[in-house]
């Protein structure tokens, strides 16, 4: 038999996991990955859109992907420093 308090943290966790991986991760820093790639190599890389980019499910592993989440935790290191 389940336990209440299981199906809480279960919800919890999907919630969690929601809010940081998908909504933090795959949107927040490919955004800002994108754009700074294609300011950077003026346009030359991240040819595809940055909507589409989004909805696509294998770029969580992208450069665009990677590259916003390093300018996301130095800025943020710069700025609470």
């Amino acid at each position: 038999m389940i336990d209440s308090s299981e199906i809480g943290l279960n919800t919890l966790f999907r919630f969690a996991k929601a809010l940081l991986k998908d909504w933090l991760y795959d949107i927040l820093c490919y955004a800002v990955g994108w754009c700074v790639l294609r300011v950077l190599t003026a346009g030359r890389h991240a040819e595809e859109g940055l909507s589409e980019g989004i909805r696509d499910p294998d770029s969580s592993e992208s450069l665009p992907n990677i590259m916003g989440l390093v300018i996301l935790l130095v800025g943020g290191y710069l700025l609470f420093k």
